[in-house]
């Protein structure tokens, strides 16, 4: 691995925690916390919530993200305006969050049960795949 790894790279390492920075169209960065990964129809979402919290989005609430590969092989995050979607995405994470022992401390590894850990790695082994064959062909 890298020594500074991408936003996603950083999402995909279970034991990297640390917060992710991205930046708008403009070039302006702004830093967010993990929060989990969810699968969801052969896609993977991102939950991210503001590190500083700012007038439009409170503290306690969470962005969500698809992980895109775009025409040049490269993956990147992209803002979820479907509600449809965030909908459904919060959804799996709130049963997430149900389903954890009462007496531990979450954090995004318990959030997986293995179910989700099996549906994340088919994706993810997809992703890595649609990668490796673009590598190829260049």
């Amino acid at each position: 691995m890298e020594n500074n790894p991408s936003a996603i790279d950083k999402l995909f390492d279970e034991n990297n925690n640390d917060n992710i920075v991205l930046f708008n169209s403009k070039g302006e960065p702004t830093e967010f916390e993990q929060a989990a990964l969810i699968p969801l129809e052969g896609k993977v979402y991102a939950i991210l919530s503001l590190a500083v919290p700012n007038e439009d989005i409170a503290e306690d609430e969470g962005i969500v993200f698809s992980i895109e590969t775009r025409e040049d092989g490269e993956r990147s995050l992209r803002l979820v305006v479907d509600d449809g979607i965030i909908e459904r995405v919060f959804e799996i994470y709130e049963s997430l969050l149900d389903n954890l022992p009462e007496d531990d401390e979450t954090d995004e590894e318990d959030l997986f049960e293995d179910d989700f850990d099996d549906q994340l790695d088919d994706i993810l082994g997809d992703i890595l795949d649609e990668d490796d064959e673009s590598s190829e062909k260049e």
